[in-house]
């Protein structure tokens, strides 16, 4: 395959190859400094680049890794261990609460005796509601593995509120209907 040469005995590209390279010697013959600080700057904008790339890889491997210890095997059974443990405390102190609520008034002379013990326990039941609710709406607890069956929040009952109108059976009743 022949190609086409001008008299000096170069084709077109040969030529136009030739000439990109005699005028970038002369660039840096005529102005060194110029050209050596773009060859720093696109240095420096290559380290930067790269730099960058490797902060997005580490900073998405990072929630990548946290992805995976929320799912992982021992978080699960972390979360369903507490899930289900605050469960039953929640029914056993509403439980206790009715106990001791149908104990009728106590006129009690013990001095050490501060406040009335139903108030400990409805106390005592709404910590552990608070536990629950805020465990099962924690994106990295129990929000996504939570144990199936068990409500994402224990609602309020008005029969919890402190106070004559209390009536601690019925909170006791309604969790155990909603998971015996």
């Amino acid at each position: 395959m022949s190609r086409d040469r001008d008299p000096d005995g170069y084709d077109r590209l040969e030529r136009r190859t030739s000439s990109f390279g005699e005028r970038q010697a002369g660039n840096l013959a005529d102005r060194p400094g110029r050209t050596l600080f773009k060859w720093f700057v696109s240095l420096l904008a290559l380290v930067l680049a790269i730099g960058l790339l490797g902060q997005a890889i580490g900073f998405i491997s990072l929630w990548g890794g946290e992805a995976q210890r929320i799912t992982g095997p021992d978080n699960v059974r972390d979360q369903h261990t507490a899930i289900i443990g605050t469960w039953e405390d929640m029914i056993s102190a509403a439980e206790t609460a009715c106990q001791v609520g149908d104990g009728g008034e106590r006129t009690s002379v013990d001095p050490t005796l501060v406040e009335d013990t139903a108030i400990a326990y409805s106390s005592t039941f709404r910590n552990i509601r608070a536990e629950y609710n805020r465990r099962q709406q924690n994106l990295f607890e129990a929000r996504l593995v939570g144990p199936k069956g068990y409500p994402r929040t224990v609602p309020f009952y008005r029969a919890a509120m402190p106070g004559p109108q209390n009536d601690w059976c019925k909170v006791a009743r309604k969790l155990v209907r909603i998971h015996p």
